[in-house]
């Protein structure tokens, strides 16, 4: 089964949850025509449940509403984040998460 929390980094203090359910067949077409990271992000951050990253400045990003709050963060971890989205797609469309799946809350 597919795992809709993602580590973003080898320590673990990095990590994304993505919606079990809810992707639209057109996203990936919108992925697709995306030409950078920032248009990719903004396709992302919808499917995005919760999020722990450490910034640069030493504190911590619990919430995404643009992303422009990514600001102070790595650029290796913005990255990992468009990464894991692609590699959980991939995995969800072999062992799809079952609809009545909810997330963990964000004390995990």
């Amino acid at each position: 089964m597919t795992d809709i929390k993602r580590l973003l980094s080898e320590d673990g203090e990095a990590w994304v949850v993505f919606k079990p359910s809810g992707y639209p067949f057109k996203l990936r077409k919108q992925l697709k025509e995306a030409n950078n990271d920032e248009a990719v992000l903004a396709l992302v951050l919808p499917y995005v449940v919760s999020i722990h990253i450490p910034t640069i400045g030493g504190t911590v990003l619990d919430k995404l509403t643009s992303v422009d709050d990514l600001a102070d963060v790595e650029e290796r971890t913005a990255a990992q984040i468009i990464y894991q989205f692609y590699e959980f797609r991939g995995e969800r469309n072999y062992a799809p998460i079952p609809k009545n799946s909810s997330p963990p809350s964000q004390d995990t």
